[in-house]
Formats: C-alpha cells, sequence, structure tokens
C-alpha cells in the first residue's frame, strides 16, 4: 500500500505518516530502491490503522470500507464491556496524574475535578 492511500485511510496528510514511519511507529514499512515508502498488508498494520482512526476494518487492508463502530446507544453489554476495558488504562492515568497535581501547592488540581470523573 503506498504512503498516500495508508495516510487517507489515517487521516494524516502523507507527510506525517512518512515521518511516522521513519521513527518506528507505522508497522510493515518497506522502501523502494528510489527512497518511498510502502506498507505491507498484515494484522499489525490493520491494528494500528484502527487505533489511529478509530474505525474497524475489513480482512484486507487494500480492499478495506471502514465500518463505522457503534455508539454507546447501540452496544450491547458485551461491546460496553469491552469498551470499557479498552478505555481503563486511560482513566487510570488520568486518576494519576490528578493525583499528582493535587500533591503540588496551589494546583488547579484542588479546585475542580477533571474532566474524566463525576463529582
Amino acid at each position: 500500500m503506498r504512503t498516500s492511500e495508508l495516510a487517507k485511510l489515517v487521516g494524516y496528510s502523507g507527510a506525517h505518516l512518512r515521518r511516522l514511519a521513519i521513527a518506528g511507529s507505522v508497522p510493515g514499512r518497506r522502501t523502494t530502491k528510489g527512497g518511498h515508502y510502502w506498507f505491507k498488508d498484515s494484522q499489525r498494520l490493520r491494528a494500528w490503522v484502527e487505533q489511529h482512526n478509530g474505525m474497524v476494518l475489513g480482512s484486507s487492508i487494500r480492499t478495506l470500507k471502514p465500518v463505522r463502530r457503534p455508539s454507546i446507544e447501540e452496544m450491547d453489554d458485551r461491546q460496553l464491556q469491552e469498551l470499557l476495558e479498552e478505555l481503563q488504562p486511560a482513566v487510570e492515568m488520568a486518576d494519576q496524574v490528578r493525583r499528582q497535581l493535587s500533591q503540588r501547592s496551589g494546583s488547579p488540581a484542588d479546585e475542580q475535578p477533571g474532566p474524566w470523573r463525576v463529582w
């Protein structure tokens, strides 16, 4: 898959995708003799695309038609549980940041709760 095709899937510019590829954060990067990048279709690349564009992809990235994830109202109990498990690390990190901020004197965290908690 060419850089421009992959960039469209994730909503990045081609230049930004190339920078990410050079940094090694995009799986499956290959380089042509002319110095152009292309990306080998793989499970890791599909997972990376899903992570970066929030869409669930088909079995082949070349022939994919992105499928919209259901809204929270449309999810069944199993899907809601999976979403909760997916978001749990972010919530824990936000709690840790809130605790660190609250330990500092005069911190804004002392005055109001963060957006991740309803008090």
